[in-house]
């Protein structure tokens, strides 16, 4: 009565985790689409009802009570995970009854800690860090995926007793992993350690950035494919070595999987397809019939989501059930193919059900990613993996130079497969950008997707690729709308003691950055794109923005001009604009035009009014050559200064060119050297933006200057409080955000 039917269960228990109206639209939606089977099957449609309502009301929320300041905390707490050793100390995941889970990281490295311990504790519970610009990477989002809400640094490990059982397997886990590191060479371990114990922190990053360039990173994490590879192999060893029965050998493997699992760190792929394998071979030895794959995957995923309502999100999670359903849902499309197509046929439906969550979560995709993937998934399943368990065995059954011959193989074979991704580098051209869509996008993505399978399936070619355009133009909408858009957008990302503005024109007539800063680090070694990687380059592509008209650098301190290089570079802007100090740059492609005082740069319906550098003055200093100017965008002005100080603001009135605006940068983020009495008096901004680096070394923005925009009643927002500042204008009016709250 219910089989073949169980993955209507799975998608309304999914569905109840959507927002309240997003969610009872999609159930709606969900018993259109099925009304005939639901109406059909009165067993099917309660149990469908029962699915979504329960997982409504038990969807755990992502937000928490947040601590104004960190506490001081001292108690008992009971040790969740595996305890991990790094060369500055020790991280565990514990619970308490009344907080929840807690990550803390410890001073001491205690061998008393294991998994299941009750350890007496003190430490200080601080928020995790979270975003403070759109599209940023939230560290605080991440660890509520996991039920984390709160982090303790610096925390004492009092005493410690008890520990599970399956701390002995984790024991086993590391003692193995230690072998294996000194008994084989580094490239090799690295490898195995990512592939077989689900540990990928020895891969250079370079090496993974390309990966998720290529969007082939999966293959870095430990899938259902690593699993289906190794009972496989297991399976065949069990009868064609060992010489056991089908049957036995299915109840070793049985027994086996459960500890594979646990030496594969419990990962969400790892559990989905053990479990399935699980399932399916109890299913085997007690019932001759064949049980539907796709009603052991739904059941396995309610079932996984049961025990952790977390679950589902978890990136991997999404991905790994996103794929094995689309799979085994178009099997009927992968029977009968020859093994090329086989493998086209698998790339291609991958990519595609992964789409909308690739995109949601990272903006873009790699257009010609399947054709890596049909390069690299075969070789990763047929060779790396593999010689990988090979190499395992040999260490405890093979002469020590014979595993040496093969460790030494692997990474002559493995160095040059990874130069192969670096040879074909990364070509923009590849990568296709779209911002993040809305949830109801990816919905519709959904339904055309199963449309455009079940064509396929039964042939209808035509449909099917009707469906195929309408499914990716799905993505072109998000694309599309800011070139409807009459709002005149200024944004002052939050890029610490660093400034970086981004200016987006009505209906996306051109893109502006001014200034690309990059925080001054103690050490010059310590000098790196950070701001770019983490903020600016995210929140340009979270916008759908692959490309920008003009950079306006206001002066060449690290601060301002630190990711300039990497700007030209990934967004291609026509125009460079700097003030007439420096020497021009010779980029292919890119006009850089020199500015000073007296200067007006039309782009569209903005106009620049540039009223410094005066290069007639004796400027001695690098801040008093900032490019300062006014933009005008209709009726509305912003005044942006660069670190100016006092001398060339007064050189300034004294041209009698300046008049009021309505939103002034202020200077040098905030310095005393800045904002004079008479400055403000003569703009006379209503609004104040700052950015200034949280808890800075240098005290930006000085009280004094604080005192003084609040004495001449100027709203003023900074960075370190407000996080990223966004001002929308439209036919007349100004509205400003913040992101943080």
């Amino acid at each position: 009565m219910m089989k073949g039917k169980w993955y209507i269960l799975a998608l309304s228990f999914v569905l109840g985790y959507l927002p309240s109206v997003i969610g009872f639209l999609s159930i709606i939606l969900l018993f259109i689409i099925w009304r005939k089977v639901l109406m059909k099957n009165r067993l099917l449609l309660f149990l469908t009802l029962i699915s979504f309502i329960s997982s409504y009301l038990t969807t755990p929320s992502l937000n928490s009570t947040e601590l104004q300041q960190p506490i001081n905390y001292e108690g008992w707490v009971s040790v969740k995970t595996n305890p991990e050793h790094t060369e500055t100390d020790l991280r565990f995941v514990a619970e308490t009854p009344e907080l929840g889970q807690l990550y803390l990281f410890a001073n001491s490295d205690s061998k008393t800690i294991k998994h299941g311990s009750k350890c007496l504790v003190q430490t200080q519970l601080e928020e995790p860090m979270d975003a403070t610009n759109p599209g940023q990477f939230s560290y605080k989002d991440y660890l509520a995926t996991l039920g984390i809400f709160k982090v303790g640094f610096q925390t004492d490990i009092i005493q410690c007793h008890n520990r599970s059982m399956l701390s002995y397997i984790f024991e086993f886990r590391d003692s193995l992993q230690q072998r294996l590191k000194s008994e084989l060479s580094t490239d090799t371990f690295i490898w195995l350690n990512a592939l077989i114990f689900g540990e990928r922190d020895g891969i250079d990053e370079a090496t993974i950035e390309q990966f998720q360039y290529w969007n082939i990173s999966h293959i870095l994490a430990i899938s259902g494919l690593h699993v289906g590879i190794v009972i496989a192999v297991l399976y065949v060893v069990l009868l064609n070595v060992v010489r056991t029965t089908k049957e036995r050998a299915k109840w070793v493997i049985i027994c086996f999987i459960p500890l594979y699992i646990l030496l594969a760190d419990s990962q969400p792929p790892v559990l989905r397809a053990g479990l399935m394998a699980t399932g399916l071979m109890i299913w085997s030895l007690f019932n001759q019939k064949k049980m539907d794959a796709a009603d052991i995957l739904s059941v396995v995923m309610i079932i996984l989501l049961l025990t952790d309502r977390y679950l589902l999100f978890q990136l991997s999670f999404q991905f790994s059930f996103a794929v094995t359903f689309s799979l085994i849902l178009s099997r009927n499309l992968l029977q009968n193919v020859s093994w090329f197509m086989l493998s086209l046929r698998v790339s291609l439906i991958s990519q595609l059900a992964i789409l909308p969550l690739q995109l949601y979560y990272f903006y873009f995709t790699n257009v010609f990613s399947f054709f890596m993937n049909l390069i690299y998934v075969p070789y990763f399943t047929l060779f790396v993996i593999p010689l990988l368990m090979i190499i395992i065995i040999s260490i405890y059954i093979l002469p020590k130079a014979m595993t040496g011959w093969l460790d030494q193989s692997f990474s002559f074979v493995q160095n040059k497969a990874i130069q192969l991704i670096s040879w074909f580098d990364e070509p923009d051209f590849a990568i296709w950008i779209v911002g993040q869509p809305h949830v109801l996008l990816m919905i519709a993505y959904t339904v055309l997707f199963l449309f455009m399978m079940t064509y396929w399936d039964f042939r209808r070619h035509v449909k099917a690729a009707i469906m195929g355009v309408l499914m990716v133009g799905v993505f072109y909408v998000p694309l599309w709308l800011p070139y409807l858009n009459p709002t005149y957008t200024i944004t002052m990302l939050d890029v610490g003691q660093s400034d970086s503005f981004v200016v987006e024109l009505p209906y996306r007539r051109g893109v502006f950055l001014i200034d690309a800063g990059e925080e001054v680090q103690p050490n010059i070694e310590d000098v790196q794109n950070e701001n770019f990687e983490n903020v600016i380059k995210p929140y340009l592509w979270s916008k759908g923005i692959s490309s920008i008209d003009a950079v306006w650098l206001s002066h060449l301190d690290y601060d301002h001009s630190g990711s300039i290089g990497h700007v030209i570079e990934e967004f291609r802007p026509e125009y460079l604009f700097t003030h007439s100090n420096m020497k021009p740059l010779n980029v292919k492609r890119l006009n850089h035009v020199l500015l000073q005082h007296g200067m007006t740069v039309n782009y569209g319906e903005a106009v620049f009014q540039v009223l410094a550098p005066n290069p007639d003055l004796n400027i001695t200093k690098e801040n008093d050559w900032s490019l300062v100017f006014i933009l005008k965008v209709d009726d509305y002005e912003m005044l942006f200064t660069g670190d100016i100080t006092k001398r060339i603001e007064t050189e300034i009135i004294q041209t009698g060119n300046l008049e009021s605006v309505d939103v002034l940068k202020v200077a040098h983020h905030g310095s005393k050297s800045s904002t004079s009495s008479e400055w403000l008096e003569q703009v006379d901004p209503q609004l104040a933006l700052i950015s200034v680096g949280e808890r800075n070394l240098y005290g930006h923005p000085h009280p004094e200057i604080v005192e003084r925009l609040n004495s001449n009643d100027v709203q003023t927002y900074r960075t370190d409080l407000h996080g990223a500042v966004i001002i929308k204008y439209h036919d007349g009016q100004s509205t400003i955000y913040r992101f943080r709250p």
